[in-house]
């Protein structure tokens, strides 16, 4: 089992150095998410704390929420582990965002004048489109994130956006597995 410097794998990852950080649960989910941190590596308690500055107990409750959402598992004496997943969990979640996505979307057309949309519609069928059919995944994706935020932000729901959001980094997770296996 490897070990990782959370630190210097953020820092290689986004081509500076990381600085103290003040939301460590943001970092070590986009961390893990990007592969940054890859599946399989060891999370040590100790070692996040020297890293980070930060206090043994915000780093348990850190470690503690990404075993919740999936991102990790915990094993006494052995530290968290960064989880990979297998194919039921890749379409548990995937069945969880739809549901999600759907009332994010109902929610949204509800609570929304039709005007709020036009840029979107204006960016579907131009640049996605062109994103599409060069097989610019990537490019697809960064402007679906783009969508998707704009209907949450319509859907004005707060326990719905804390859902969407747990299973967001696991997601993200799983489309960038899928796009470096189609590299």
């Amino acid at each position: 089992m490897k070990t990782t410097s959370v630190r210097s794998s953020l820092a290689a990852s986004v081509g500076r150095k990381a600085s103290p950080v003040t939301d460590l649960f943001a970092v070590l989910r986009d961390a893990i998410a990007s592969h940054a941190i890859a599946p399989g590596n060891r999370l040590r308690e100790q070692q996040l704390v020297d890293e980070h500055k930060t206090p043994r107990a915000k780093v348990r409750e850190v470690l503690a929420g990404l075993e919740q959402r999936g991102l990790v598992e915990r094993i006494p004496s052995r530290g968290a582990i960064v989880v990979k997943l297998d194919t039921d969990q890749v379409c548990e979640i995937y069945a969880v965002r739809e549901v999600l996505e759907g009332l994010m979307a109902c929610l949204a057309c509800e609570k929304t004048k039709p005007e709020y949309w036009q840029d979107h519609l204006d960016e579907f069928e131009g640049p996605m489109r062109r994103h599409i059919e060069s097989h610019d995944f990537e490019a697809f994706l960064v402007g679906y994130e783009k969508f998707r935020r704009r209907l949450l932000a319509g859907a004005a729901n707060r326990r719905l956006e804390k859902s969407i959001e747990s299973i967001t980094a696991v997601r993200s997770k799983v489309e960038q597995n899928q796009l470096v296996r189609r590299g």
